[in-house]
């Protein structure tokens, strides 16, 4: 069984095209599946929107929480909640689209990994993400690596297949987008192994990004000193 878990917020605008392409695809590729769809306290339709998919398809499976947390605090309820051997993470505006799914799942079988990360930057497929974040996912990524020892390049990208004991041994500690990179970093001191594939970036036409550049900064920096230098203890 694979199990998709996807962290939305707010995206009643493009959540049920969506929810349409993911089960498309895992119609023709995978009919036992499951797709999570962690609603992180969005305050407008987006909830009302996956029911309704819901309740068309019930291979869709909505959790709900009742105030907005973050993408890590969503990350790890979706893969908490999952029952599927293989688990995939992926953003909800579909960045990195399903077609990637089966390089995914083939390297997590035939590489024996326990996570596979599809990253824009190994073969130069980043042109399309916006300057800015760019910058700042390499910065990530960067110090990431040089201060944790990483032997992988892109903990900051949430689209992953993972095995089912690997999901469910993480922990998070941070709720907001450092806790994507916490959950690599978590798993890789863990002794997992971790590889990467390359996959092309996709830009959104009309995609307003919900990253707070200074504030991100500061929390990645804070989630580094304390995983690093700090007491190693987790708030849940």
């Amino acid at each position: 069984m694979i199990s998709i878990t996807v962290p939305v917020y707010n995206e009643e605008d493009g959540i049920a095209n969506n929810l349409k392409t993911l089960a498309d695809f895992m119609d023709g590729y995978e009919k036992d599946y499951e797709i999570i769809v962690v609603d992180d306290g969005s305050s407008d339709n987006t909830a009302g929107i996956v029911k309704k998919a819901a309740a068309k398809n019930r291979r869709i499976r909505l959790i709900k929480h009742q105030k907005n947390l973050g993408v890590g605090a969503a990350l790890i309820t979706g893969l908490k909640n999952s029952e599927g051997d293989v688990i995939i993470s992926i953003d909800s505006d579909l960045t990195y689209g399903p077609e990637n799914f089966p390089a995914l799942i083939n390297a997590l079988k035939e590489r024996n990994a326990d996570m596979v990360i599809g990253t824009p930057f190994m073969e130069g497929y980043d042109e399309e993400i916006p300057f800015l974040r760019r910058i700042l996912s390499r910065g990530a990524n960067y110090l990431d690596k040089l201060i944790f020892g990483l032997d992988f390049s892109t903990p900051t990208c949430i689209f992953r297949a993972w095995r089912k004991k690997t999901a469910k041994d993480v922990r998070i500690s941070f709720n907001r987008f450092e806790g994507v990179s916490e959950s690599a970093i978590d798993a890789f001191r863990k002794g997992y192994k971790i590889i990467e594939i390359p996959v092309r970036y996709r830009m959104k036409a009309g995609r307003i990004s919900k990253i707070h550049v200074g504030s991100e900064i500061t929390r990645h920096l804070k989630m580094i000193y304390r995983l690093r230098f700090g007491s190693g203890k987790f708030n849940r």
